[in-house]
């Protein structure tokens, strides 16, 4: 198992820092923060109340939610009708009800586009 360098914590490398150590480390005069100012909790991953699945869960619904964003934007960029359709739109609430539900029907909501887009030139719409 990989250790710390300066403190003993758990890091994913031989001869790495932990976080905290690498965050105390890295930290720019310009902060205007002394080292021995930082809250140890930032650090502390037991402080969130969060499973590592719960954790994951959110992580990806953030990256999701970027991604659909850009896409979004993009399409907006180039002159597009861009409508949200996604489930979490269209019934908000839906994917707190839906986790752990393995039916069709779940499986269909899950399935639904996330936009609705109309080509400005042809006015033909399309799910995305």
């Amino acid at each position: 198992m990989a250790d710390c360098i300066e403190c003993g914590q758990y890091t994913k490398f031989n001869g790495g820092l932990c976080t905290k150590c690498y965050s105390k480390k890295n930290l720019k005069i310009t902060d205007k923060v002394e080292v021995n100012s930082i809250d140890e909790e930032l650090f502390d991953d037991d402080q969130s109340g969060l499973t590592d699945k719960e954790k994951n869960y959110r992580f990806g619904m953030i990256k999701g939610r970027i991604a659909e964003t850009l896409i979004q934007e993009l399409f907006l960029s180039l002159g597009y009708n861009v409508f949200r359709y996604g489930m979490e739109n269209t019934i908000p609430g839906i994917m707190e009800l839906l986790k752990g539900v393995r039916s069709d029907v779940a499986q269909e909501i899950r399935r639904m586009p996330d936009f609705v887009m109309q080509n400005p030139k042809s006015k033909r719409c399309i799910l995305c």
